[in-house]
Formats: C-alpha cells, sequence, structure tokens
C-alpha cells in the first residue's frame, strides 16, 4: 500500500499504528505491505475493529499473502470471537477483489484499470470513508 493511503488509515484508526505494539515479537518495520486495492477492506476491517475496541487488542500485521489479504491479530478478553470472525470475513472478500484496483473479480480474465486513474479514484473513496466513517 503506499505510504499515503497508509498514512490516512492510520491517521483515521489509531488502532493500526504499527508504534503502538512496541513490544510484540513481530515488530515490523512497514505495516500494511498489501496492494492498495484493498485499502476499502482495511478501511471497513479497521472501523469494524475499533468500534469494539479491546484493550488486549494486539494488530501484528496486514498483509498480501498467497493472493489473498492476511490480518495477524490477537485479543485475549471475550471479544476473540469477534476477532476471529472479522478478520475471517476480511480475508474472504479480499480472495473475491482485485488487490490491484479493488474492484469485483469475474470468473473471466481480469484486467486492471491503469494505476494513475484507479489510485486517483481510490484516494478520493478513501478520503470519503474516512470522513463519514471516523
Amino acid at each position: 500500500m503506499t505510504p499515503r493511503f497508509e498514512a490516512m488509515l492510520i491517521a483515521a484508526y489509531p488502532i493500526l499504528n504499527p508504534y503502538r505494539y512496541p513490544n510484540t515479537s513481530y515488530y515490523y518495520d512497514r505495516f500494511l505491505s498489501c496492494p492498495n486495492g484493498w485499502a476499502r477492506l482495511v478501511a471497513e476491517f479497521s472501523y469494524r475493529i475499533s468500534h469494539c475496541a479491546p484493550e488486549s487488542f494486539v494488530l501484528y500485521d496486514i498483509k498480501e499473502k498467497y493472493s489473498q489479504l492476511h490480518v495477524y491479530a490477537d485479543c485475549e478478553d471475550e471479544l476473540s470471537d469477534t476477532l476471529d470472525l472479522l478478520i475471517d470475513e476480511i480475508e474472504i472478500k479480499s480472495a473475491m477483489i482485485c488487490g490491484a484496483c479493488g474492484n469485483p473479480l469475474s470468473p473471466l480474465p481480469h484486467k486492471c484499470h491503469g494505476r494513475i486513474s484507479c489510485s486517483k479514484a481510490l484516494e478520493q473513496w478513501l478520503k470519503t470513508y474516512l470522513e463519514i466513517n471516523p
């Protein structure tokens, strides 16, 4: 994910800030190492998890692995089942969405839009989503 999208998401959802977790075994250099097309999924996940607000919630990493979004997180309270359901949901959704452009994949061969127009449209969507869902 571009640093610009990453910064927008972290500003809107402090739970995504990697420096919030300095003592974890996964402490990473780059956060949100996934394609731009999945920024919508990360925003949706962040919005939903921030409203649960578990104090023991630790987000290790969000990245692309095996052509799918993977979330590595842990929670030690009664919300761990909710967290697992949210993670499963976002990972399943990512398998049906193009990581490059964010459009639904079809059974036919998929050709992405040009990066420049796609990035501008996605940035505008992300700004609007973050304003609506603080």
